[in-house]
């Protein structure tokens, strides 16, 4: 199962590019990639990145986990931030305030936790 979370959709060309994801989404694609000219293909490249943190919370009846996380070289400046987690039972036994390693794959612009432990 696929997530896509979009902080907004204000403008015509957010909403044309939901449509275009989900529909690709729906034809069974992994994932989409967008090409320098703007359009969107799928895209099959797995990346992975290791990261390091300390876990602020994990949502009660889901698979998300927020982590204040330090850089992820190559990846993205630290910041704190909700991860999708690939299997729930990874994160059982995780609490607040623990500090953990993760690493996060996929392909695409969809990246989930596929790794955790202190």
């Amino acid at each position: 199962m696929s997530l896509v979370i979009l902080t907004s959709c204000s403008s015509e060309s957010d909403t044309e590019r939901l449509k275009s994801v989900t529909e690709l989404r729906s034809s069974e694609t992994e994932s989409v990639a967008e090409t320098p000219d703007g359009n969107l293909v799928p895209d099959k490249e797995t990346r992975s990145y290791e990261g390091r943190g300390k876990v602020i919370r994990l949502i009660a009846g889901s698979t998300f986990i927020e982590i204040n996380h330090e850089d992820i070289p190559g990846y993205m400046s630290a910041m704190s931030m909700l991860f999708p987690v690939a299997d729930a039972s990874m994160i059982h036994g995780i609490t607040p305030d623990d500090s953990v390693r993760f690493q996060i794959s996929g392909s695409g612009e969809i990246l989930q936790i596929s790794r955790i432990g202190s």
